[in-house]
């Protein structure tokens, strides 16, 4: 195993494949701490919604969607991208949102997504960088077509008795 690579101390297998359980250099729990009831703000919405009246509930489901579109947005994922990502329908994701009804160990799941995505935003490329490297690309098309061009005409002078000379 290389240094970037290491194996979990306790050694014990990955539940799903069996095989030992590896972690990159930062684990995402030591990166991002979670209290350990697991709550984010999808869990607490949905509690919200679970303890809601009649009278609040419209109120509630309103805080579920906006939590959960936040964190789709973080994750750059779609309902689509999300049931993929858990393994389920889109539109299970969509009754679960819709109706409140979302278990709470997949709302844990997409909370500690959507922080290390936060704490992680993928890098930017500013304006000046795109341009730079739009004019090397160029750059370089305008070299090949002048070095083809300039090929062509070599192989053009050595063949004397070719068609196209």
């Amino acid at each position: 195993m290389s240094g970037l690579v290491k194996q979990e101390p306790s050694g014990a297998p990955h539940r799903h494949t069996g095989t030992p359980a590896i972690h990159g250099r930062e684990d995402v729990r030591e990166r991002e701490r979670m209290p350990d009831d697991g709550t984010g703000p999808l869990v607490e919405a949905l509690r919200e919604v679970q303890a809601a009246t009649e009278k609040g509930l419209p109120r509630a489901l309103d805080r579920l969607h906006a939590v959960f579109r936040d964190h789709l947005l973080l994750l750059n994922w779609s309902r689509r991208g999300a049931g993929a990502q858990m393994g389920l329908h889109e539109k299970q994701i969509r009754r679960w949102v819709t109706e409140g009804t979302m278990p709470e160990r997949y709302a844990a799941w997409l909370d500690a997504w959507a922080a290390y995505a936060k704490a992680n935003p993928p890098p930017v490329m500013d304006v000046h960088y795109r341009a730079e490297a739009r004019k090397n690309r160029l750059e370089w098309l305008d070299r090949r077509r002048r070095d083809g061009l300039a090929r062509r005409a070599r192989n053009r002078t050595a063949c004397p008795g070719s068609p196209s000379s």
